[in-house]
């Protein structure tokens, strides 16, 4: 694809087709269709989200902050052939294989990564060269003669490196345009770009190499095996890690679905020798290749397992940001995000002629990994997808699109992902796509980092695997403050009402709601919602993007008094007491049970049900006649809003009352004195002791079994003096023993 010199090095993409038209916006319809039922299961976890699947290449710092952008990229065609040291790179085939001094410089570039404390990732050239100067051109007419197209505008001696529709036989040596880059340099390059970074940086083991003979093809004129490949490529990640020891490498980053499937030595786009030998799909084959060369390395050489994705069918991405095309394009657009992922999704293109006519690349890629590091190896490389779009990102139906494939690269756990050419300004539609998953208040509140099963039931309900996820995308996820987000995409011209249905977490009674869409493309509003009417229907605007932020429910509580072990001497009474409150503030009008069993029982009775007051205090009153538990238990019902607070316990002691009457207090000496008593409750069986004070303490004088009617008497002659008495009942299993009060006998 031809594109303007002047920003060659930011726009120069790979393998991207197709052509553009305008933009179309729907307006809101009048009265709301039925729309899918969405289903979203809190407690069914999935991957997790980690911030650099929200990238893009060559962002503008500010912009990429304020869009929560976390991944900056160095990447693209022009990349190939960048030397790090003086600037100078070669736009190959994009721009009439010229050399030039790139800008911004990757110098630069990693220092605005640091700057806005991002995560950079580089291009490491691989081919083996780099520009040599800024003048240079790969197919000059003074030596290839006259060709198709020559850059008349501003170095007309450079040509296409094509003659009557055909490419010229390269037949300069690479040193016409560049300079050697060996392993060494690799060393060296990975070591100067981890000085200049706070972060780890990624290195890119090139761009979409089977590409080279076409997009650098001045010095790859024909595509090498793949045992050299994958010898270059695994030499390459090793020259990286002698150089940065924290980098993490990735690969191989091709182009899209011929180079995921097919070998390039094989002549493109179908099967051949080397793919009959290997038996596998190519990307199967370069793990299985950079795997081998990390057993022989003795460590990790691939880092991420990186592919790049665009979609193939007529008129999806043209380069172009503000051509979305006519409605059935843009209808494709929309569709064509299934590619990612959906096995049931035939590609709308060329694709659908080829033998495998689904390319579910994410799902693909974990197969591939998966097969190649099997249990036992180390661990698996993360996923990356560093360069894909969907185009028109500057207009209503690229930035659905985008936020479609931002749901997606977060629910099928990729870890980086980059958009190629980012959205043009923050009141660009695209922006909106990253501003409803990263910075939907201008404080970077957004989604989750743990994604959480989110369903619509569009492609159940579809006619055909073709019309499903047309009409609601929805993606969730819970964020680190315990919040639960959920994106709604509604892809349609018109308004949809669809159940919401949550589950698997208790969550509060309102939600924020922030929504963007086609009608009002440059701004978000935010208002509240009542979570309980989600599961009869949530209206989304025509072609609008709506994101919940919902908190859980309030941790409610009771407490219960009186505090456990507390002891009292029958019969008084006890007064139960709790306070049912969700967060800081009391429930009131909720029914709670008060219970009891004996200590030690197994079987609870209810004592009384209670409505909370206004602070949500219940209180009731009991008379513990031997050691009792008591409880309190919220009696609400579980619902999507109500959380019933655990139940609470106390164990309250139960001391035997005793009584002791003395049939005189004086007497005469030799004189004697009854002392009698009753415990309370029934104490048959159990023993009563009389005791006397004394100087030390107490002193048993006689003991007694106490009767049926639990009494006991004792007879006592006291010498002469004044003396104190008391009796003590024993403790069982259910009563703290029983201490009558004293009694005061003076002899004379």
């Amino acid at each position: 694809m031809t594109r303007t010199r002047t920003r060659a090095l930011a726009v120069l993409a790979a393998g991207a087709l197709v052509s553009a038209a305008a933009v179309a916006t729907g307006a809101p319809a009048a009265q709301a269709a039925a729309g899918p039922t969405l289903t979203v299961d809190v407690a069914t976890k999935g991957p997790i989200i980690p911030d650099t699947v929200y990238g893009a290449s060559f962002p503008d710092p500010a912009l990429a902050n304020y869009l929560g952008m976390e991944w900056m990229r160095w990447g693209g065609n022009a990349t190939s052939r960048y030397d790090y040291l003086t600037g100078f790179t070669s736009t190959g085939s994009d721009w009439y294989f010229e050399n030039v001094q790139a800008s911004p410089s990757l110098g630069s570039f990693l220092t605005q990564a640091d700057d806005y404390l991002r995560q950079a990732a580089v291009t490491v050239p691989m081919t083996g060269w780099v520009a040599k100067d800024s003048s240079s051109c790969g197919f000059p007419t003074s030596l290839y003669g006259s060709q198709d197209d020559t850059d008349a505008q501003w170095r007309p001696q450079c040509g296409n490196g094509i003659s009557s529709g055909s490419p010229l036989a390269v037949t300069q040596e690479p040193t016409l345009t560049s300079t050697a880059f060996p392993t060494s340099r690799m060393t060296d390059m990975a070591a100067w770009a981890a000085a200049r970074s706070i972060k780890p940086v990624l290195y890119h083991l090139d761009n979409e190499p089977s590409l080279w003979t076409s997009t650098h093809r001045d010095v790859v004129p024909v595509p090498e095996t793949s045992a050299a490949f994958f010898a270059r490529s695994a030499a390459a990640a090793a020259a990286v890690k002698a150089g940065d020891a924290t980098g993490l490498v990735m690969g191989p980053g091709e182009w899209g679905y011929c180079s995921w499937f097919f070998f390039p030595h094989d002549g493109g786009c179908q099967p051949g020798a080397e793919s009959g030998a290997a038996g596998v799909d190519y990307a199967q084959a370069y793990l299985a290749a950079m795997r081998t060369a990390e057993v022989d390395h003795g460590s990790k050489l691939l880092d991420v397992f990186d592919e790049h994705f665009y979609p193939q069918g007529a008129g999806i991405f043209t380069g172009d940001p503000k051509a979305a095309g006519d409605t059935a394009t843009q209808a494709r657009r929309l569709r064509s995000v299934r590619g990612l992922w959906d096995p049931t999704y035939t590609d709308e293109s060329w694709i659908a002629d080829m033998t495998i006519k689904q390319p579910q690349l994410i799902r693909r890629m974990h197969t591939w990994v998966d097969a190649v590091y099997t249990t036992g190896s180390p661990t698996k490389p993360a996923l990356g997808i560093s360069e894909y779009s969907f185009g028109a990102i500057d207009t209503v139906n690229g930035a659905l699109a985008q936020a479609d494939a931002l749901g997606v690269l977060g629910r099928e756990g990729v870890q980086y992902a980059a958009l190629w050419t980012p959205p043009s300004s923050v009141t660009s539609p695209g922006a909106f796509a990253f501003r409803m998953f990263r910075n939907l208040d201008n404080n970077h509140s957004g989604f989750g980092d743990q994604s959480v099963l989110a369903t619509s039931d569009d492609l159940a309900a579809s006619k055909g695997p073709q019309d499903g996820q047309d009409v609601v995308s929805v993606y969730a996820a819970v964020r680190k403050d315990g919040r639960l987000s959920i994106v709604l995409i509604n892809k349609t011209g018109a308004a949809v009402t669809s159940p919401l249905r949550i589950s698997g977490v208790k969550l509060a009674t309102s939600a924020l709601r922030y929504q963007w869409s086609g009608a009002a493309p440059t701004a978000v509003t935010a208002t509240q919602s009542s979570v309980s009417a989600f599961a009869s229907g949530i209206t989304l605007p025509a072609q609008s993007i709506t994101t919940l932020v919902i908190s859980p429910a309030p941790a409610t509580t009771l407490s219960f008094s009186p505090a456990n072990g507390t002891a009292v001497t029958y019969p008084a009474t006890v007064t139960l007491r709790a306070v049912l409150r969700s967060g800081s503030n009391g429930v009131a009008g909720a029914r709670v049970r008060f219970e009891s069993r004996p200590l030690g029982a197994t079987t609870w009775t209810k004592v009384a049900d209670v409505t909370t007051s206004a602070t949500g205090a219940a209180t009731t009153t009991v008379r513990p006649a031997r050691h009792m538990q008591y409880r309190v238990r919220d009696l609400r019902t579980a619902s999507l809003t109500v959380v019933p607070a655990a139940a609470r316990s106390t164990t309250v002691y139960s001391r035997r009352a005793a009584t002791l009457t003395a049939s005189r207090s004086s007497l005469a000496v030799g004189g004697s004195v009854s002392l009698t008593g009753k415990a309370s409750p029934g104490a048959l069986g159990r023993t009563a002791t009389l005791q006397r004070r004394t100087a030390t303490g107490w002193t048993t004088l006689a003991t007694r079994t106490v009767a049926s009617t639990s009494t006991y008497a004792f007879t006592v002659r006291p010498a002469r003096g004044t003396w104190i008495y008391r009796v003590v009942v024993s403790a069982d299993a259910a009563h703290y023993a029983g201490v009558s009060p004293s009694r005061s006998v003076r002899a004379t």
